[in-house]
């Protein structure tokens, strides 16, 4: 269950600089998404998720390319980085108001056997923003002249059984929305 002082806080502040939050959830299988629907009016915060459990989902839905995966593997920070990119740009397809939305990404072992011969508990997170012109917030344009930027990536070491690695996963998830975000 995700820390519901920091659900608050992140909640709280993606609601006032009217942040969109996107989800692209591996290791997780929704559990952040579903963490923030918990909360009344999360439809001010949550435009949606998908989860990419399986590694065609990261190729074909999120179009993760299949060299980041041959070169880096599913449990890096360039499948993450690329997973965040991609959940923005199938929701930003929807985006006819041009609605600032921030994308989390996770991917990780959740154990308890090794995968990329990565111990349990290896996690990558990404974070990326997509503003609309208006925003008090710049972020430079990167590609395709959107206003995207990967914020920050981050690798966790957690321990613990599988549920309680993939909890774990939740609340670092918030953290660095709250810590890159507020």
């Amino acid at each position: 269950m995700a820390n519901e002082v920091i659900l608050e806080k992140v909640f709280k502040v993606l609601k006032e600089k009217q942040f969109k939050l996107i989800t692209a959830e591996s290791i997780t299988a929704g559990k952040i998404a579903s963490s923030f629907v918990k909360t009344p009016g999360s439809s001010a915060v949550i435009w949606g998720g998908i989860i990419c459990y399986d590694t065609e989902v990261k190729r074909r839905v999120l179009q993760v390319p299949e060299e980041t995966i041959k070169q880096y593997g599913v449990i890096s920070q360039e499948t993450a980085t690329a997973m965040a990119e991609g959940a923005l740009a199938i929701f930003n397809q929807s985006n006819s108001k041009n609605t600032p939305c921030i994308a989390i990404a996770i991917t990780g072992v959740a154990g308890p056997d090794l995968q990329e011969n990565k111990p349990a508990g290896t996690v990558h997170l990404a974070l990326a923003i997509q503003e609309n012109n208006e925003s008090p917030y710049p972020i430079p344009p990167l590609k395709n002249s959107q206003r995207v930027s990967i914020i920050k990536t981050k690798k966790l070491h957690l321990s613990g059984t599988r549920d309680e690695i993939r909890s774990a996963c939740v609340d670092e998830a918030m953290k660095f929305i709250l810590d890159n975000v507020s």
